[in-house]
């Protein structure tokens, strides 16, 4: 054979796909990451008072927002965001709380007494009794574009680094 010659050899591209082949087999790494990206994320989101779709939250009731310690939303004592968590295993990752009022400030609702009777709470030095109390839905869970992205990012980085044996 006369001319030039191509030698082509596939032990990088090879070990390339072993190691995104391995990455996809043992995501735990990449997954463990994202939770705790989410986890920054919804403290943030928090911190601005606004829902995953970037919509701001619902005001505070003027007379709880004037009783209110610092006067913030979902952040009085840093119970319910100190509680977020996160578990990955296998192919995915759960972010959340096991505060038990997290739901009702997620999705809204209304609360009302076991036994039928009323409500009983202060608004600063007054004591209230009420039959019910409504609760407007502040989402704080959740994946916004800008997460969906880091996502990405994060897959992408262990994907660099799987292929390069990292």
């Amino acid at each position: 054979m006369t001319g030039v010659r191509i030698t082509i050899n596939t032990a990088e591209f090879r070990d390339a796909i072993q190691g995104l082949s391995a990455l996809m087999r043992r995501p735990q790494a990449a997954m463990a990451e994202i939770g705790e990206a989410m986890i920054l994320s919804t403290q943030e989101r928090a911190a601005a008072e606004q829902s995953p779709d970037g919509v701001a939250w619902p005001k505070l009731n003027p007379g709880y927002a004037a009783a209110k310690r610092g006067g913030s939303m979902l952040r009085e004592t840093g119970r319910l965001l100190g509680s977020l968590s996160r578990r990955a295993d296998g192919n995915r990752v759960v972010v959340g709380t096991n505060v038990i009022y997290a739901a009702i400030h997620q999705f809204g609702g209304t609360i009302r007494p076991k036994s039928g009777g009323r409500l009983a709470f202060r608004l600063g030095r007054t004591r209230v009794f009420a039959r019910s109390v409504s609760i407007p839905a502040r989402p704080w869970l959740g994946v916004s574009d800008a997460d969906r992205a880091e996502i990405m990012a994060i897959f992408q980085d262990h994907a660099r680094r799987a292929m390069r044996g990292a």
